[in-house]
Order: C-alpha cells, then sequence, then structure tokens
C-alpha cells in the first residue's frame, strides 16, 4: 500500500505487479463501495518485490537486473 507523499493520488492505494508481464496494477476504493484496478506498464522490469522506504515511497525490485527502482509518475 502507498503511503508516500510523492504521489497524492496512490495514498492508501495498494499496488502490485505481474511478474511476466512488467504490468503494474493498483486497486482502490472508488467511493461508489466498487474496488476497481487500473494497470500500468513499467519498462520491460520483471518485478520480483516491491520496498517501502520510511518515507513510505515504494520501490520495485528487477530481479534481472539486480537494480532497485523507485516508483514515479511519468510525465
Amino acid at each position: 500500500m502507498y503511503r508516500g507523499s510523492e504521489i497524492p493520488d496512490l495514498v492508501g492505494v495498494y499496488v502490485y505487479a505481474d511478474f511476466l508481464s512488467g504490468n503494474l496494477f493498483q486497486y482502490f476504493d472508488s467511493g461508489s463501495g466498487v474496488i476497481e484496478a487500473m494497470t500500468a506498464t513499467s519498462p520491460q522490469l520483471f518485478i520480483a518485490a516491491f520496498g517501502q522506504a520510511h518515507s513510505g515511497e515504494l520501490y520495485l525490485v528487477d530481479l534481472v537486473s539486480g537494480k532497485l527502482h523507485k516508483l514515479m509518475i511519468a510525465n
């Protein structure tokens, strides 16, 4: 669950990923009582794990490169 401050629209949203497709998903309550899901595509990452900083920002672990990536919104 995102608890950071850099992406205000994601606060309280559950974020997860599909390892093979690289897609990121988010579950959120739209306010209508229905839980909705949205999909975003990561740039060729094989997301094996998430980490969370003390600030609440989320990080993604790419299994293939071994790199840690900070979750950010692309402009």
